[in-house]
């Protein structure tokens, strides 16, 4: 599509209404910004990306419905890539039908990830190399990240020594025990560093993170990740806010 015609699509865009801080108000913005659609994203990309904007989560399963006026449209192209119609991807009428082969093996990390700071330079350009290309590497890199990140804000909010192993206090307790005290503990804002249903999803990237450490036997498959990814970025969104200085 020149680019005379996408402008017509984006005045399109700008022109559909839809409740300010709606689901569907998200899309348009994702549109808009070029965050989506202008490669082809999965179902399982678009709900992480709006429940990041949302700061909750939405599931993938009801991607379709939330894209029905943008699909109507003619705009908003969808398809499936796998011959059990499972998976499915979303892309622009607008680009260039060569871009089409970028079918999602490489997906778009989350911008909460870009976020975090200084302090998690590595991991971050980690995760750029590896995520949506290789399970086991990703997996190992969110369950550190997680576990790094609880310790910097209680650490930030003066509270480290909750932290400490109640039989030997040069130690650390381990993650599922520092995300139990993430949601029942309160930091200076006057909020939990973790909301306790975040809490409970994160279980997912724990054990995905210790099967990519610990088992040898096993591989961590992309797919295994694209549901937790959700969860993760709404975590790191409530912890990263605890990072700053107020």
């Amino acid at each position: 599509m020149s680019q005379k015609s996408y402008s017509a699509t984006r005045k399109f865009f700008e022109e559909m209404n839809f409740e300010k801080g709606t689901v569907r108000d998200v899309i348009k913005t994702l549109i808009l910004e070029k965050e989506i659609m202008n490669l082809p994203n999965t179902s399982e990309q678009i709900a992480t990306l709006i429940s990041e904007r949302l700061g909750k989560k939405i599931k993938s399963s009801m991607v379709f419905t939330y894209m029905r006026p943008f699909l109507s449209s003619g705009f908003i192209k969808s398809k499936y890539i796998d011959s059990g119609k499972t998976k499915r991807i979303w892309y622009g009428s607008w680009i260039d039908k060569k871009l089409m082969h970028k079918l999602p093996t490489n997906l778009k990390l989350p911008n909460v990830f870009k976020n975090l700071g200084k302090q998690f330079k590595v991991e971050v350009e980690g995760l750029n190399l590896v995520y949506g290309r290789h399970g086991d590497c990703t997996a190992f890199l969110l369950r550190k990240i997680l576990e790094k990140s609880i310790y910097l804000a209680f650490a930030k909010n003066g509270m480290l020594h909750k932290l400490k192993h109640p039989k030997d206090p040069t130690k650390y307790i381990g993650l599922k025990e520092m995300i139990n005290l993430a949601s029942t503990e309160i930091a200076k804002d006057g909020t939990p560093f973790l909301l306790p249903k975040i809490a409970k999803e994160l279980r997912g990237i724990k054990f995905l993170g210790d099967t990519a450490a610990h088992d040898f036997l096993y591989n961590i498959e992309i797919d295994e990740l694209e549901r937790e990814i959700n969860f993760m970025s709404v975590a790191l969104g409530q912890i990263s806010k605890k990072l700053c200085d107020k």
